[in-house]
Formats: structure tokens, C-alpha cells, sequence
């Protein structure tokens, strides 16, 4: 049960009229009416719970509001009781025997609270000294009962000193804040010695001989340390009599606000440490944002730097620096000391990025260390946040510079390319006019001395004449190897039914002559570049054509199937077949399997296929073995 519970359940068996008023210097409202006070005014909880103390006082009691407004006022100024005396404060009075127009003693007793708005305790009780209903003395119990009864409530004791006789005075109450036995007798010097050794005992020390020597009031807020040996805070006040200018009696009280003080304490603790984490948080979004922002390396830490400082504790003896590579940054006044926190990380073999910061003196809160753990790990977060930048630099850059590499390698193999397109040009136009002219002087020699060779010299030239058109061909295969890339420089739309008709049509004769059977099935319609869409088809459908089994027609079948992200086409015929040892040797530029008087060729068909493949983006293969046929497997991406 905490101290407003407990003081609730006191007030509420309380057998005299008594609220509970929250408020501060503008306004009091009822947060508790307790038995005796409901049963006199004939309200409920519920109508008088939460209401404006000036809405409960009756019309005839009016004029007397403001002075009981002062009074609450000045409990909560100066956090002291208050008592209002012969005052008529008039509540409704359903049977008209206790608030219609008899004279009260009002005690306003300050109640502790962890709000910010405070709670006084009112207790209403006869003035008896104008009433011989009872006699003085018991007069005089009844009042010390309602005083011990008010004091045990707030938790306050009082205290006199007797210069005089030189005496100190405790109430009980005052004995059980200070947790000593009933029967301890105090004097000035061991109460003094109760207060906290230090500033608390030297204050209290200072504002007693002050009073002493002028007659001054105190009222201070210290710590001591009870017989028990717990800490507590107190709120002491004190005030003098004097006679003849000489201080003779100072007498006060002493109310338990440990409760009170030590919210408030951990209140500005939270409250401080939420700030250190808005700085820091606000540092490191800082950090962020120009880490985001930068483009070079050298830009990023040396602003930077200038901002680690804020994020830290004591901003204005902060100090910073970074090490990048052979490079330094630092604020004005870096050294490294006792008090500097480092942390490293590591960008490369060869560099390392190191961050310091330093205490340029001792902070003020030594108790818990040069720095503290947020701090700590605000650094760690500020290191791996440049450190992701300075590498996101360091690669951009490597980027731009291979990007203008790879530029400058593709100029230069654009203008290899362009000498080498000019060169096969030129090297096969020039080739091929002395083979026309060794090709036509064979030619002329076999007509007019024909008849004076013998068989032998007839052989030599057929041997000439078909060597020049064998290397004639060579240099046409290899011009039209050269010009595929040359040729090709935009995708169009392709509808491989037209490519594989127009390859049969232009190849009617051979298909006659062979009695072959084509298979086609329902072809798509791609995007590529048609000159090798139709190299491709044209060589791979001769093949099947010319390699075929001795004695029996050809047969070849050309499909097509379609996945998510490619067309994957088949060309498949039932001819010679070829060793699995040779599937990759014969898509390389000038391979044969056969000699040339087998089959015709120059060993650059496969090549020329796997070039137009590859130049989409795709792959050729074939499965083959000897005597069954092959098939020949390539893809083309959608």
C-alpha cells in the first residue's frame, strides 16, 4: 500500500468531517470526502467526487471562500500546515446540527504525492474554547489526538530547541522518522550529527546558526541517515522567537518526502537520460543522411568528424578523430589522453578506418566512468556507418574507373573489328582474283591442249582447278564468319517458319535429288537477327542432308518448344551420327570429320552455328551416335 492509499484509509475512519483537495495555486478540486463528512451533508461519492471546492460551499459561506483559498494557496508555496481558526465555513447541512453557523478550527496538512499537483488534507473540528460543553482539558486531548492523528498522516514530526535551557524536543513522529525508540532523548549536537556527513550536514549547520544569530526562518530540503542507518530525505522548517533582539526558541517540523524526492530524482534521471538518447540518435541520423549524400570518400569524414562530438555527453569538451588509410581528420584541440575511446574497423587488407573520441577534461559525473555505454555503442554504429560508405565510395569508384576501361576497350575493339571487317574484305577480294585467274588459265590450257596431255597431266589440273574452288569457298565461309557480327546490329521480329521455307526453297534441288523427307512442325515467332537465324537453320538443315546413311533417303525432323524464359528448337536426322569424343571439337572453326572427297565442306558450318547462338544469348549442343543420327539441341531467350 503506498502513502496516498494509506492516507485514504486513515481520513476515510476518521469520526470529524475531513476532505482530500488536489490542486495547485489556481484552482482545488475534491478527490476524497471520508465518512462522517458525507454522512453530515447528506451527499454520495459520486456528487461530490472531482468538484471544484467553490461548487460544494453553500450560497451563506461564500465570503469566506477567498480566505480559505488563500490559506490552500500558501500550502502549496510553501508545503507547510496550516491552521484557519474561528472561521465559518459553511458545507450544506442536511440536519442542520454541524456546518450552519458554528465556528471551526481548520488544519490544511499537506499530503506527499509523485504528481506534480498536491494533496492537502482538511479536517474540520469544534472551536471548543468558545463552547463549555467539555471541559478544557479534554478539550485540550481531543486537539492533540486530531494533531498526532494529522501528523502520523503527513508524515510529519516537529521539533523545539530551548536556547534558554539549552533542550531539544522531539515528537513521536519526528522519532519514527529518524527510526530511533520511543525513549530517545536528542540533543542539537547528535541531531545534526543524523544528517548525511558533507553538504547536508554542513547546510543544516548554516541555516541553524543563521537563525541563532538574526532570527531567520529556514526551510530546506536534506538527506539523513536514520538509526537504522536508511537514507531518507526530509523537508525541515523552522522559525525563531526572539526577546530582546537575542533568538531564545526555534521550533519546526520535519516531514518524510523520501517518497516524493526520490520520483522526482528518478524523474530527471529518465528525463536526462531520454535527452543523451535524442542526442545521440539525432548524431547518428546526421551520420546517416551525409553517408547517403556523399559521393567522395574524403568529403564524407571530414564532415563527419565535425559531427561526432554532438552525439556525446558533454558536446562542448568532446573531441574527434578519424584515420582513413594515410589520411587524418580531426576537430580542433584532438589529443589522445586517459579518457579517449577508440574503435577500428577494417575496409581492406590494406586499410583500416579508425575513429577516436576524446574527453578533453574530466566530466563532471566521474561516478560512472569517462563514458558510457550508449556512447560506447553509438561509436560502434557511427564506424560501421562510414565504414558501409567509404566501401560504397571505394567501389563506385572502382566501377566508374572499369566502366571507363571497358568504354575504351570497346572503342578499340569496335575500330579492330571495323579493320578486321576491312581486311577480310580486302584479303578475300584480293585472294580470290588469282584463283579466278589460275582457275581460268587451267581452264583455257585444258581446252586448247587437251588432246596433247596424256592422263596423268588431265589429272594434275582437275587436282588445280578443284583446289582453287575448294580455297574460293574457304574464303567465301570465312568472309561470311567475319561479317555475322558486322551484319547484326538491332533485333527484329522473326517468324522461324518463313527462315526454315526459304532455306528448303533455296535448297529444293538437293532435297530432290536425296529424296530427304523435312519434317516441320508449328515454329514461333522470335526476336533475333535474321541473317543468323537464317545461317543457322541453312547449315544445320544441310548437314542433316549431306551426312546422311548410304543408300537411304534423309530424314529430318525440326521442332520447337517453349519455356518461361527461351525457345528451345530441335533439329534431329536419322544420318551417319557422330562419335560422342567429337561433340565439342566439331562446333571449332575448321574441323572435319570426313575428308573432302567423302563429303564437300570447309570445316566453318558449326562454327558459323554456334557463333549465331551465342551472339542471342543461348547455347547449341547435339546428342549423337554413330549409325542412329544426330540431334542438334539449341536455345534462343525470349
Amino acid at each position: 500500500m503506498n502513502e496516498v492509499e494509506f492516507t485514504q484509509k486513515i481520513i476515510w475512519s476518521l469520526p470529524f468531517p475531513a476532505i482530500l483537495l488536489r490542486g495547485n495555486r489556481l484552482d482545488f478540486e475534491l478527490v476524497l470526502a471520508n465518512k462522517a463528512f458525507l454522512k453530515i451533508t447528506g451527499k454520495k461519492d459520486d456528487e461530490v467526487i472531482g468538484e471544484p471546492l467553490s461548487n460544494l460551499i453553500a450560497e451563506s459561506g461564500k465570503n469566506q471562500l477567498s480566505d480559505l483559498l488563500n490559506a490552500l494557496k500558501n500550502v502549496v508555496q510553501t508545503g507547510r500546515e496550516v491552521q484557519v481558526t474561528s472561521r465559518k465555513i459553511i458545507f450544506p447541512d442536511q440536519n442542520s446540527e454541524w456546518f450552519s453557523g458554528k465556528i471551526f478550527k481548520v488544519n490544511l496538512t499537506p499530503i506527499n504525492d509523485s504528481k506534480s499537483s498536491r494533496l492537502i488534507l482538511l479536517t474540520f473540528y469544534e472551536d471548543f474554547s468558545r463552547d463549555n460543553q467539555e471541559s478544557t482539558f479534554e478539550q485540550n486531548k481531543k486537539l492533540e489526538r486530531l494533531r498526532d492523528e494529522t501528523q502520523k498522516i503527513a508524515r510529519v514530526g516537529s521539533w523545539e530547541v530551548d536556547l534558554q535551557k539549552n533542550t531539544l524536543y522531539w515528537s513521536d513522529m519526528n522519532k519514527e522518522i529518524h527510526e530511533v525508540s520511543p525513549d530517545y532523548e536528542p540533543d542539537l549536537e547528535s541531531a545534526i550529527l543524523f544528517y548525511k556527513e558533507g553538504e547536508d550536514r554542513e547546510k543544516i549547520r548554516e541555516v541553524l546558526q543563521n537563525a541563532i544569530e538574526t532570527g531567520e526562518a529556514f526551510d530546506v530540503e536534506l538527506q539523513i541517515i536514520t538509526e537504522k542507518g536508511n537514507e531518507c530525505w526530509v523537508h525541515v522548517t523552522g522559525k525563531t522567537k526572539m526577546k530582546d533582539g537575542t533568538t531564545i526558541r526555534i521550533y519546526g517540523a520535519t516531514q518524510d518526502i523520501h517518497k516524493r524526492k526520490m520520483t522526482e530524482l528518478e524523474s530527471g534521471t529518465v528525463l536526462k537520460n531520454l535527452h543523451e538518447r535524442v542526442k545521440e540518435q539525432e548524431c547518428l541520423y546526421e551520420i546517416s543522411k551525409l553517408c547517403n549524400l556523399a559521393t567522395k570518400a574524403d568529403d564524407l569524414l571530414a564532415r563527419a568528424v565535425d559531427i561526432i562530438p554532438e552525439g556525446w555527453q558533454y558536446p562542448e569538451i568532446t573531441v574527434a578523430s578519424i584515420k582513413y588509410g594515410d589520411k587524418t581528420w580531426q576537430t580542433d584541440g584532438f589529443i589522445e589522453n586517459d579518457r579517449t575511446l577508440h574503435c577500428k574497423k577494417n575496409v581492406s587488407d590494406k586499410h583500416s578506418l579508425s575513429i577516436s573520441v576524446s574527453y578533453t577534461k574530466p566530466k563532471p559525473e566521474l561516478d560512472i566512468g569517462p563514458f558510457l555505454i550508449q556512447e560506447k555503442l553509438l561509436l560502434e554504429s557511427i564506424a560501421s556507418n562510414l565504414l558501409l560508405a567509404t566501401e560504397r565510395i571505394e567501389n563506385l569508384k572502382k566501377m566508374e574507373e572499369l566502366n571507363a576501361s571497358l568504354q575504351k576497350r570497346t572503342k578499340e575493339l569496335t575500330r579492330s573489328n571495323k579493320e578486321l571487317e576491312q581486311f577480310a574484305f580486302v584479303t578475300s577480294h584480293d585472294l580470290q582474283e588469282p584463283l579466278r585467274m589460275i582457275t581460268s588459265f587451267l581452264t583455257q590450257l585444258e581446252k586448247k591442249y587437251g588432246e596433247q596431255l596424256d592422263e596423268k597431266a588431265r589429272r594434275y589440273i582437275f587436282y588445280a582447278k578443284n583446289g582453287a574452288k575448294r580455297m574460293r569457298q574457304v574464303i567465301l565461309d570465312l568472309l561470311e564468319f567475319s561479317k555475322m557480327d558486322a551484319d547484326e546490329n538491332k533485333k527484329t521480329t522473326i517468324d522461324v517458319n518463313k527462315i526454315v521455307n526459304e532455306v528448303l526453297s533455296q535448297n529444293k534441288r538437293m532435297v530432290e535429288e536425296l529424296n530427304a523427307v523435312i519434317n516441320v512442325n508449328e515454329l514461333p515467332v522470335i526476336q533475333g537477327f535474321k541473317p543468323s537465324i537464317r545461317q543457322l537453320f541453312r547449315n544445320l538443315i544441310i548437314n542433316a542432308l549431306k551426312y546422311h546413311q548410304e543408300g537411304q533417303s534423309p530424314n529430318v525432323f525440326i521442332s520447337s518448344e517453349e519455356t518461361d524464359k527461351q525457345w528451345l528448337f530441335t533439329v534431329r536426322d536419322d544420318g551417319l551420327g557422330i562419335d560422342p569424343a567429337y561433340h565439342e571439337k566439331i562446333f571449332e572453326i575448321f574441323q572435319r570429320l570426313h575428308n573432302y572427297e567423302e563429303f564437300e565442306g570447309t570445316g566453318i558450318g558449326l562454327a558459323i552455328c554456334k557463333k549465331a547462338v551465342q551472339r542471342h544469348g543461348g547455347d547449341i549442343w547435339i546428342e549423337s551416335q554413330p549409325g542412329i543420327g544426330s540431334t542438334f539441341y539449341f536455345s534462343i531467350p525470349k
